[in-house]
């Protein structure tokens, strides 16, 4: 294992070329590192009779799989790992629920900012088949929104003397206009989900 592409490409690529990092792994370095410290607690194995897998290296075995939708036994020679040990990490047939309509592989992260850009809920992990819509409608702000049952702030002027506005969140065209008229289909340009 000390020869894989974990001890070797991928902290050669995160140390020297951060972009041919992002295009192994489909996310930077830092976001790397954050989601290493969410999940590390329940995917880090105890030392018990041999040096487990670092929590790292099965992450990056994992996102590896799912980015590039290559073979069990290409990860496991790549990270010089076992194949077994492989299919563990990431379950096969997996990939194929992550595999959208654009020929790619994707995890749907859906997530509602504020008006200061600042996340105030986030659902990450929907099958990347699924649709954006389908997925709002099952996450629990979507049943909750449709139950009416979020404390949400009562209708307020934006000027002085102006009429009450409805607080919504706005999405994009794939999200029905539903939930008591609180989602609201705004479109934009693609240099506007950069945000």
């Amino acid at each position: 294992m000390l020869q894989g592409a974990s001890n070797n490409l991928i902290n050669k690529m995160e140390n020297s070329d951060p972009d041919k990092f992002v295009e192994y792994l489909r996310m930077d370095p830092p976001t790397f590192n954050e989601l290493l410290n969410l999940i590390k607690p329940k995917i880090e194995k105890q030392h018990v009779v041999r040096t487990p897998i670092p929590a790292s290296t099965r992450l990056q075995i994992c996102l590896r799989y799912l980015a590039s939708g290559d073979t069990m036994p290409s990860i496991s020679f790549a990270f010089r790992v076992g194949l077994n040990t492989v299919s563990k990490i990431a379950p096969p047939n997996s990939s194929s629920s992550f595999y959208n309509y654009k020929g790619t592989h994707r995890i749907v992260l859906l997530a509602v900012a504020d008006a200061n850009c600042c996340f105030t809920i986030v659902d990450i992990g929907a099958e990347g088949r699924r649709s954006d819509c389908g997925i709002f409608q099952e996450s629990e702000l979507g049943r909750r929104l449709e139950d009416n049952d979020l404390d949400l702030p009562e209708p307020k002027s934006i000027v002085e003397n102006g009429p009450k506005l409805p607080y919504v969140i706005v999405g994009d065209g794939a999200f029905a206009l539903t939930y008591n008229n609180s989602v609201k289909s705004y479109r934009i340009g693609p240099l506007l989900y950069l945000v």
